[in-house]
Parts: structure tokens; C-alpha cells; sequence
């Protein structure tokens, strides 16, 4: 079962809700992902728009697979602890790190074949037809914050997790202790982004 955490707030007469969630079983299945769900609507109901990301660890291309709407995005190495050192930063709170985060995770993004697509990943985003520029701000503090963690869970998996299995076992351990400050960490970037008009 998915573990799933939300979080909700209000802003310019939209109601806003990141969610999200992590399918520990899955590492059963030798298969591990994180689901990022961000939707607006106004507080009568009306009016709603969403957007989707999944982020996948794909340990034998040592991979975080990032998809929006069911597009593959880019990937990024497990091992881009620069990454993670800067949401960490974040997380304690350092002054304009939140665009750091993004922009970093943005340099290390490659497609498929490794090419870099820092370019157009920008664009990919803005082109999805939510009407609502800020739900990009909640799916990229999501993003940033979910990759930061994912690299710093795979940083600390012990020489014992030798199979497959046993490394999506541990790193689906390790992200649902943390998920509370993945959402934190994605909650104040989004807001941040929201009062300053952008990322």
C-alpha cells in the first residue's frame, strides 16, 4: 500500500494540495516510485486543474527516472550528491537555496541515451496546460525535494542490501521516514515561489 501524505493551503482564492506518495510494497515487487500529485480549484470546487509526476528508481541504470503526465522528463544519477547536499541546505533553512535546488537538479537531468536536457526542461514544464503557473511551483519543490532525499537515502545504503530488493527494501524505509520533510521541504519552496512569482 502507498503511503500518502498531503498537504493543503490557500492562496490568491485557490485552494492548493501537494500529495505525496510513497509505494513501500512495491519494493516487494522489486520496483520502487514516488507519486507527486499538485491540483488547484477554487474553495467552491469549481475550476480544478492537476498535474502528475512520477519518480522512479531504476537501480540498474543507477537512475531516478522523472515523469510528468506520463512523459519521461529526464533521469538523473543516484550518485549526483550535489543534488542532495543542496536540498539539505534547504531543509536547514539557508536563504535562496529553493531555486538552487531546482536549478541543480536541472544541470544533472539527462535523457535516455545521456544527453542533457537542462535546455528544454523548463519549457516541457510551462507548455503543460494547467492554466495555473503555480502548480509548476509545487511540482518542481516536490520534484527537488523528493530527488535530494532519494540521493540521500541511496547514500546511506549499507554494504548488507546486496540484492536489488534488499536496496529498494531499505530506500523505501528510508524515504517513508523522511516524507514528512520531503513535503515540508516541497511546501515552503512552492510558497516561496507563489510570494515571489516564480522559481
Amino acid at each position: 500500500m502507498a503511503r500518502f501524505l498531503s498537504r493543503q493551503f490557500e492562496h490568491r482564492d485557490r485552494l492548493y494540495h501537494l500529495e505525496i506518495g510513497i509505494d513501500q510494497i512495491a519494493a516487494l515487487r522489486d520496483e520502487l516510485s514516488i507519486e507527486i500529485s499538485a491540483r488547484s480549484h477554487s474553495p467552491r470546487g469549481d475550476g480544478g486543474v492537476s498535474i502528475q509526476a512520477v519518480l522512479t528508481v531504476d537501480l540498474e541504470r543507477h537512475e531516478i527516472v522523472i515523469e510528468i503526465e506520463g512523459e519521461e522528463l529526464g533521469r538523473i544519477p543516484l550518485d549526483a550528491t550535489a543534488v542532495a547536499d543542496v536540498d539539505e541546505a534547504d531543509a536547514e533553512g539557508a536563504e535562496g537555496i529553493a531555486r538552487e535546488a531546482w536549478d541543480g537538479l536541472v544541470e544533472h537531468l539527462v535523457d535516455g541515451d545521456g544527453n542533457p536536457v537542462a535546455e528544454t526542461i523548463e519549457a516541457i514544464i510551462d507548455a503543460i496546460p494547467t492554466g495555473d503557473p503555480l502548480l509548476g511551483c509545487l511540482l518542481k519543490g516536490a520534484i527537488s525535494a523528493s530527488v535530494g532525499q532519494i540521493i540521500r537515502c541511496y547514500g546511506k545504503l549499507s554494504p548488507q542490501d546486496e540484492t536489488v530488493r534488499q536496496k529498494l527494501r531499505a530506500l523505501a524505509r528510508c524515504l517513508g521516514r523522511n516524507v514528512w520533510g520531503m513535503l515540508g521541504r516541497a511546501t515552503a519552496r512552492a510558497l516561496r515561489c507563489m510570494v515571489r512569482g516564480g522559481f
